[in-house]
């Protein structure tokens, strides 16, 4: 059961969008798929087809002692993925306790999942060090360290390089991927230009650019592959799903029989 983190020490980096892009463009290839919300701003839904947050997700089971899955939900494309949920915030103080002190706790979900052994399973993360975000780069395959064309991405070097220090030999790969890049303006090109000398080949080459298309298509609840295929940004999200596929070896789902 591969699983792919995608993390960062920064907010507004696209770790939602991309983990989204990511399970539907996956599920149209006919790989096996689960996304998991494991933010309590919930919103991963959003970009997957949900006009609003999801009410019930996977902590509200948690706290209801339900088997966490009950609440799984599919889109348009069949890309399956579990909300987070609302649940009232003082009802998440004793359950962020226990990630707290049970290091292990999500691994242990996820091993308890009945899913095909082959379901590429995609963390969208709390911003580091969240419990559930270390929770996660421990027992993840695949690291996605999200930064966004910035300053503070360049300046957060030694915050980075403290993140992956903690997180296991065990990991297929681990990679940065630049978001919100815009050639025309001369402060994106150098912080690219500095996080090209800062990561050397753990930058991908694939930097998913801004584009109004992205926004259009959070809008209308759709990926932007969907809505605008034919969009930068839609480019740039097929170049990391392909990355993604040859770092993991998936391959597609078996032909339904009539």
């Amino acid at each position: 059961m591969p699983r792919i983190a995608f993390i960062s020490p920064l907010g507004g980096t696209g770790r939602t969008a991309t983990a989204a892009h990511m399970l539907s463009e996956f599920a149209e290839r006919e790989h096996p798929v689960l996304g998991i919300d494991l933010c309590p701003q919930n919103q991963l839904g959003r970009y997957l087809g949900l006009q609003e947050p999801a009410a019930q997700g996977w902590a509200t089971s948690v706290l209801a002692d339900q088997w966490w899955a009950t609440h799984a939900l599919e889109n348009s494309v069949q890309a399956a993925f579990l909300p987070f949920g609302q649940p009232p915030p003082i009802e998440l103080h004793p359950l962020g306790r226990r990630w707290m002190d049970e290091s292990g706790w999500l691994d242990g979900q996820l091993c308890a999942l009945d899913i095909p052994d082959n379901t590429q399973v995609i963390l969208d993360t709390p911003v580091w060090p969240a419990p559930l975000a270390r929770q996660a780069a421990r027992c993840a395959d695949v690291l996605m360290v999200m930064v966004d064309a910035s300053l503070r991405s360049c300046q957060a070097f030694s915050l980075i390089q403290g993140m992956l220090a903690g997180v296991p030999s065990t990991l297929i790969n681990v990679a940065l991927v630049l978001t919100g890049f815009d050639a025309r303006r001369p402060s994106h090109r150098e912080a690219l230009h500095t996080l090209r000398k800062q990561w050397g080949s753990l930058l991908l080459p694939y930097i998913i650019h801004a584009d109004e298309s992205l926004v259009q298509a959070q809008a209308h609840g759709l990926c932007v592959t969907q809505y605008a295929p034919q969009a930068q940004s839609a480019s740039d999200m097929q170049g990391i799903a392909t990355w993604l596929e040859l770092q993991c070896q998936m391959v597609p789902l078996p032909p339904v029989s009539p």
